[in-house]
């Protein structure tokens, strides 16, 4: 797996980029499940794992899927201080 990454990127590709990064850590997370359930550490009858991504901006707390801080261009604090650039 290729871990260098271009400064530049498209919302599609970063979309698709956590995308494939939720399913990844879900299979996972299946597998070991399945794997400790095989060798009787656990016990469950119908195992369903579940991942979600969300960003959190820790200058307000507010959270975000990537797609809706996408869509709204960066969250809201910094929209409300009037500015672009975090500070």
């Amino acid at each position: 797996m290729d871990t260098g990454r271009e400064a530049a990127i498209t919302p599609e590709e970063a979309v698709s980029t956590t995308e494939w990064a939720r399913s990844r850590s879900r299979s996972v997370v299946s597998e070991t499940v399945e794997r400790l359930e095989n060798v009787g550490e656990i016990d469950i009858a119908e195992p369903a794992v579940s991942v979600s991504i969300r960003v959190t901006c820790e200058a307000c707390g507010r959270s975000y899927t990537i797609q809706d801080l996408l869509a709204a261009g960066g969250c809201a604090c910094n929209r409300e201080r009037g500015g672009t650039d975090g500070e």
